[in-house]
């Protein structure tokens, strides 16, 4: 979507000074990647003059496919194109050990430099960073202060003016959840397809929030909330 497609807008001012203002960030998160190219005109500071975004179309998120999976996946999406490349995991990368992480990284690094991108970069933020950027980016685009709420598939990620929350409640993670636990008997029955009940739903997984402790009220709630995430069209 075209918010999402923003979140890493702010990264390319790291990149300014490159030769090529030909930029490629990808969204490696826990239940899909995407590809968004930028265009950057660099003035006295950067500007995008062109952005678009699409979707890997990969079986999994970037951190649950093979070696093979990634370096077929990405040859495919990356084939004949130049500029700077950043790949930034998600909550996909962050649920790996230390170990995994680091094997991970240097494999797509190995993977970008056979495709002619030598100087890309290779990073996994944390959720608090997440939060930030997608902050950032929504208030450069509406021009005004608002909370966000970023719902993934592994984690969600909360924002509003220097308040950057995190937390591992994502779409797949508390659907998870849901279908081992009593929730299930609210939000989900299998024997008749599209039943739901919204109110008991949304009290059991409170229930859930509650009981591992992530669940707070805000306590200043916002006047304009932004939800950005795709993972809940898939679920609902």
């Amino acid at each position: 979507p075209f918010f999402m497609s923003l979140l890493f807008l702010f990264l390319l001012c790291l990149h300014c000074k490159a030769e090529s203002y030909e930029h490629w960030i990808i969204d490696a998160g826990s239940s899909g990647s995407r590809l968004c190219h930028y265009h950057v005109e660099k003035r006295t500071s950067c500007r995008v003059k062109a952005s678009t975004c699409r979707d890997l179309n990969a079986s999994a998120g970037m951190a649950d496919l093979t070696a093979e999976e990634q370096k077929a996946v990405l040859g495919n999406a990356l084939s004949g194109k130049k500029g700077h490349l950043a790949l930034l995991g998600t909550g996909g990368f962050r649920r790996l050990n230390a170990l995994e992480q680091k094997k991970q990284s240097e494999h797509l690094n190995h993977v970008f430099a056979t495709l002619g991108f030598e100087k890309a970069t290779v990073a996994i933020i944390s959720g608090e960073e997440e939060a930030e950027l997608a902050y950032e980016a929504v208030r450069s685009l509406l021009g005004r202060e608002v909370a966000v709420l970023e719902a993934g598939g592994a984690t969600v990620q909360f924002a509003r003016e220097s308040l950057y929350v995190s937390r591992p409640v994502g779409v797949n993670t508390m659907l998870a959840q849901i279908n081992r636990g009593l929730a299930a008997d609210h939000c989900y029955d299998p024997t008749i397809p599209g039943k739901r009940s919204f109110q008991e739903c949304a009290l059991a997984i409170t229930g859930l929030l509650s009981q591992a402790g992530l669940w707070t009220r805000e306590e200043r709630p916002a006047t304009e909330l932004v939800l950005l995430g795709q993972s809940s069209r898939g679920r609902f």
